[in-house]
């Protein structure tokens, strides 16, 4: 819905800690002829026992850039699917987002408005987005626009909560999400949906998808709109006395091909396209139009020896045009290329080596030199992942050499040990950086070309709960994980400029400030028959230290809880959400009341490919904010109707 005007010129935040490349290069090739040999011994216990009763436990991408099955880990991550967004209540994935353990989301309003998406108390700059292991995220703002994902064209997301910069480089101080495309299957599948409702929201969808022999493909299509409500609060600046509206159309086209019998590619393009309005006073008619893109191609190759090449080339595109009083384009690309060999090399050890280049580009008109518009990146990496009897260990390294700033190192060391085949516990210590965005080295009266990245150091220990097997899937799940993590050079506005230059009269972006984040996360739940059940806690200390005071926006304790029942035909489900205070600024000096809210929908079968749909958003119809300003999402009822041929 809203936007806020000068969202290309405010400061992001925090990243990274550094280790020396040589004596962590060492450390791999020693782990590596330990775990060999150890595989290679008598096993005393076997692996195959501990995870056998495991046969449902999801493979899971994120955590190891490769295949696992998340018994084999020990990361805090979870598997969420996508499929039924339409049909739970959420209006956006950010909505569904919202609602997982150590995830909070702050919105400028409704489903269209700005949204900073906060892994473990970092800020939105400091988690990293994937679509299909291609980044998505605007250069210049140095952060993802979440507002713009793809609403109902995804098929799951991976949700890795930590410092991953080991694996994945710049950008992930807090964790990743990463977010799955679908893949056709053999024969044909179409399918449909639309929804009417409150503030005349309308959601609509369409996709069809199927293949023949060696090639499968599909497309999917969806429209979703709003009138929107006045998202703004009358003291607030800028304020206008209208709705404030937004319109959203996505566009997802794969095609996989098997031209081989151990190689495959697939080519995925992806859009979306955000129209959104917001207040700006006096100026009539102020929206923002964003358009986020992808296009990307993966070639995967297995070798007789079970090694896995993983080839990708991609460009993605993040688009903002502000028509306002402060009006403002900019247009990022980030051009791809990850080349990736996964090889066994022992028993239950595979080992990894990686190569990036990322070239980054921003066309705007905001910045005054033409010169700085370019950034060029290129990393190499390596990892090991081993499973001998009840241990598991995961280390990996990993080098960025940029030509704009400093080299970073970072590295992950994590080791875990099966207590029973439902048990497992262990402890990580990581670290992980975030590059200055463009806005940060050269906007004007702003940026300063010095500027570093930020650094973290993490240590966590976590225990990990799960009961679900072939036996036994009403078994129980849960984990407990308590983390420090330590952030350095935060990039933060500096009302005293550091710089003499008479441009930085009203002061300038620097790497001053340091945080702390300790916090633990809680989480259990349940499936039982028709009825299941999750309830997630989160307790922070998120503290700015320079400045003595909590960081902004962050709640101190978070609770979401997720249910649903179904009675033959009918299934019922609810979403509670309950959120302490936060401060608006700095200073802690505007304070945002906590809130709870309520979402419930019903689903009701009419065939096996057809469902009608009914939900509640915000049910009670609370008036509370995340940001300062503005008002969030009021009552909105939404019916529809589902088809899906499969």
């Amino acid at each position: 819905m809203s936007s806020n005007p000068s969202r290309q010129a405010r400061p992001a935040h925090a990243q990274r800690g550094a280790l020396r490349a040589p004596l962590l290069m060492t450390s791999l090739a020693l782990a590596l002829m330990t775990i060999g040999q150890a595989a290679s011994a008598q096993q005393r216990d076997n692996p195959a026992t501990l995870a056998g009763a495991h046969s449902l436990a999801p493979v899971l991408v994120t955590a190891t850039r490769s295949p696992q099955s998340a018994v084999n880990l020990v990361s805090d991550i979870e598997s969420v699917s996508l499929r039924g967004l339409r049909t739970d209540g959420a209006l956006s994935t950010v909505d569904r987002l919202s609602t997982l353990s150590g995830v909070s989301v702050v919105r400028n309003g409704g489903p269209g408005g700005t949204s900073s998406v906060m892994l473990r108390g970092t800020s939105t700059a400091q988690s990293l987005l994937l679509v299909d292991g291609f980044r998505m995220s605007s250069a210049s703002l140095a952060q993802p626009t979440y507002e713009a994902l793809p609403f109902g064209l995804v098929d799951r997301m991976e949700v890795l909560r930590g410092p991953a910069s080991g694996l994945y480089g710049a950008d992930a101080i807090g964790g990743v999400i990463q977010l799955f495309t679908p893949t056709a299957r053999q024969g044909l599948a179409y399918s449909g949906d639309v929804s009417f409702g409150s503030h005349g929201t309308r959601q609509l969808g369409a996709g069809i998808s199927g293949g023949s022999g060696a090639i499968t493909a599909g497309l999917q299509l969806t429209r979703d709109s709003s009138d929107g409500f006045n998202v703004r609060r009358a003291d607030a600046f800028g304020f206008n006395a209208d709705d404030d509206g937004y319109e959203r159309e996505g566009v997802l086209a794969h095609v996989t091909a098997q031209y081989s019998a151990n190689s495959s590619l697939r080519a995925v393009f992806m859009r979306t396209d955000l129209e959104a309005d917001f207040d700006d006073g006096t100026f009539a008619g102020a929206r923002v139009d964003t358009r986020s893109e992808l296009a990307g191609l993966t070639n995967t190759t297995e070798l007789p020896d079970q090694s896995v090449i993983v080839l990708k080339l991609g460009r993605s595109r993040d688009r903002s045009i502000s028509n306002s009083s402060f009006a403002s384009r900019f247009e990022t690309t980030q051009d791809q290329i990850q080349a990736t060999l996964t090889r066994p090399v022992a028993p239950g050890v595979e080992m990894q080596l990686s190569y990036e280049r990322l070239k980054e580009e921003v066309d705007t008109v905001d910045y005054a030199s033409a010169d700085a518009l370019t950034r060029k990146t290129n990393s190499y990496g390596a990892s090991i992942t081993g499973r001998e009897g009840a241990h598991i260990l995961q280390l990996s390294v990993r080098r960025d050499k940029s030509d704009q700033y400093d080299d970073q190192t970072n590295a992950t060391f994590s080791y875990g040990y099966m207590l029973s085949s439902a048990m497992r516990v262990g402890g990580a210590y990581s670290t992980g950086y975030r590059a200055p965005g463009f806005n940060d080295l050269y906007y004007p009266g702003y940026g300063r070309a010095g500027i570093r990245p930020e650094e973290s150091r993490n240590i966590e220990f976590g225990a990990y709960w799960d009961q679900v097997s072939k036996d036994n899937p009403s078994g129980w799940q849960g984990k407990a994980v308590l983390f420090a993590n330590r952030i350095d050079d935060l990039i933060v506005y500096n009302s005293v400029c550091p710089d003499t230059d008479p441009q930085y009269a009203f002061g300038c972006a620097d790497n001053v400030n340091e945080a702390s984040i300790n916090g633990l996360s809680l989480s259990l739940g349940r499936a039982m028959g028709g009825f299941a059940w999750r309830v997630n806690a989160d307790f922070l200390d998120p503290t700015d230290d320079t400045l003595d005071k909590r960081l902004a926006r962050r709640a101190t304790r978070q609770l979401s809880a997720r249910f649903s029942y179904a009675l033959r035909e009918f299934t019922f489900g609810s979403v509670v959400k309950v959120s302490g205070d936060r401060y608006d600024d700095a200073q802690n000096n505007v304070r945002l009341g906590g809130f709870v809210t309520a979402d419930l929908s019903m689903n009701y079968a009419l065939s096996k490919q057809a469902a009608l749909t009914v939900s509640a958003v915000n049910v009670a119809d609370r008036d509370y904010s995340t940001a300062g300003g503005y008002f969030s999402q009021p009552r909105t009822l939404m019916v529809g109707l589902r088809f899906n041929s499969l």
